[in-house]
């Protein structure tokens, strides 16, 4: 297949937009890039570590039944089939007339793949860590050296994909509206927007293996994933059965804050209450708290350390003791 002058260079890491996680579900979803970079921070090692153990104690099969295409499922719908129903074919493609690639037709019932198998257990900290998209589909996708996708194709018209990759080489690609795209291994989240037309290629002479989740716009707000352990650990510090009190707890600090993040007394921005140490709640923007427990080595999974020290910052914002 012959390159036109739009595909012939690799955009690099360096150009792609790079948009912090806090900000992803808030923007409303616009469908308005190619590419874009969440710096996550996520541990490689622990991604290898895991990505070595499926490849030697799971069943994996050939992606859409291409030669040096790979996968794995690790999330399902079907109990029957755990392992490969994420990555069976699931839709078929048609040619619209005036476009030069195809677009896919839903073949099958709209199921729910949210179910984590053995395999996805290995990856817990990664579902852990990407609470707010409610990840769906998840796989490990690998090409092997000398792959590449034959024609460009589109995944529906709100069609969105997380990609992690976990080895890669400076010749693998994915090209996305003519653009070509070199995703390291960095430790980055990267959403890429598989409405507009994209294919995949491995050019390099080693294997290239990302973790891709599907995503979709909702119109519903996503709740940060600490909001959801502090708050809980809060009440069940406290009281017996403290849903009763969560909702009125919740209107008091929305009240008090005035619409203002408690950390970076921005207006407009989506909050969340988190409680201090004594039992009162205060509301911060999902952007001050990924930025307060960054510091606390979230990255590496300790989760639990970060709901203690960000109760602990709060408490010490709260008082102006910081």
């Amino acid at each position: 297949m012959c390159l036109n002058a739009a595909m012939e260079k690799t955009i690099a890491v360096s150009e792609i937009p790079t948009i912090h996680p806090g900000e992803v579900l808030t923007r409303g979803f616009a469908l308005d890039f190619d590419v874009l970079r969440m710096p996550y921070h996520l541990p490689l090692d622990r991604l290898r570590k895991a990505l070595s153990f499926v490849r030697e104690k799971y069943p994996w099969a050939e992606k859409d039944g291409l030669k040096l295409y790979r996968s794995i499922g690790l999330q399902y719908s079907d109990e029957s089939n755990p392992f490969l129903d994420a990555v069976n074919k699931t839709a078929d493609y048609e040619q619209v007339p005036g476009d030069s690639y195809p677009r896919t037709k839903t073949i099958g019932p709209l199921r729910f793949y949210n179910r984590v198998n053995q395999a996805g257990d290995e990856f817990r900290f990664y579902f852990d860590r990407l609470i707010p998209f409610r990840l769906s589909r998840t796989r490990l996708l690998t090409t092997l050296p000398g792959f590449e996708m034959a024609t460009a194709h589109v995944d529906g018209q709100s069609s969105v994909r997380i990609h992690v990759p976990i080895e890669t080489n400076s010749e693998a690609w994915i090209e996305v509206s003519g653009r070509r795209f070199h995703l390291p291994a960095d430790g980055s989240a990267f959403l890429l927007n598989t409405s507009r037309p994209h294919r995949i290629g491995n050019f390099g002479k080693t294997e290239r293996t990302h973790l891709v989740s599907i995503i979709y716009p909702r119109a519903s707000p996503f709740i940060h994933p600490l909001a959801i352990r502090n708050v809980r650990q809060f009440y069940e510090d406290h009281y017996e059965d403290g849903s009763a009190l969560i909702e009125t707890k919740i209107k008091e600090a929305r009240t008090a804050s005035h619409g203002k993040c408690l950390y970076c007394k921005k207006t407009g921005l989506k909050l969340y209450e988190i409680p201090e140490t004594d039992i009162r709640l205060h509301s911060l923007c999902s952007i001050c708290i990924e930025n307060l427990c960054r510091p606390i080595e979230l990255k590496s999974g300790l989760e639990e350390k970060a709901v203690n020290e960000l109760r602990s910052t709060i408490s010490e914002i709260y008082h102006g003791t910081t």
